[in-house]
């Protein structure tokens, strides 16, 4: 008897095989825009689990609430950037952590409509900051190694990684030190 995969497969679009009670408990298809996808469903046949491929080639895992909705999504991008996110009750993510080809880390977390943020990052080359935007996602505290614009000529004044930063509204800074 061949092995499964010395055999020649089938040709599906579309597979879903029903449990005894006969509620689907997977799915396995490819869309027209050839993203294919396996969804695993519990007992009741709620969607609870989806793992993706996407027509680029980008890999993902969904997991899914009772409501069937997202919950957490892990992917690895295009480019090699391995990406977590994790979603409230809207499916609306508030945290999101990923890994830069170059090899800096961030780890992000936002209010509901995506301004107000606090994000740890790690360079690459080691200069670790921590970054705090308000409800208009205007920059208003930073901690280590950031990058602040000076307004009179525009030119771009790097702090060190032992730098404390504070903003007002408007951008304009507070206090800073060193």
């Amino acid at each position: 008897m061949p092995l499964l995969w010395q055999t020649t497969p089938k040709r599906l679009s579309y597979f879903c095989p029903d449990s005894k009670d006969g509620n689907v408990s997977a799915v396995l298809s490819m869309t027209p825009n050839r993203t294919t996808g396996l969804m695993l469903a519990d007992r009741q046949g709620t969607r609870r689990a989806g793992l993706i491929l996407s027509a680029d080639g980008e890999p993902a895992l969904e997991l899914y609430d009772n409501e069937k909705k997202c919950r957490v999504r892990v992917a690895v991008a295009t480019d090699g950037e391995p990406q977590v996110w994790l979603y409230d009750i809207h499916e609306t993510p508030r945290i999101a952590a990923g890994v830069s080809p170059d090899g800096s880390a961030t780890l992000g977390l936002s209010n509901s409509d995506h301004k107000a943020t606090i994000s740890l990052n790690m360079q690459a080359d080691g200069n670790p900051s921590l970054n705090l935007t308000d409800q208009e996602g205007k920059p208003r505290a930073a901690l280590g190694y950031t990058e602040l614009e000076v307004r009179p000529g525009g030119t771009m004044d790097k702090q060190p990684v032992f730098s404390f930063v504070l903003s007002d509204p408007s951008g304009e800074i507070l206090w800073k030190a060193p």
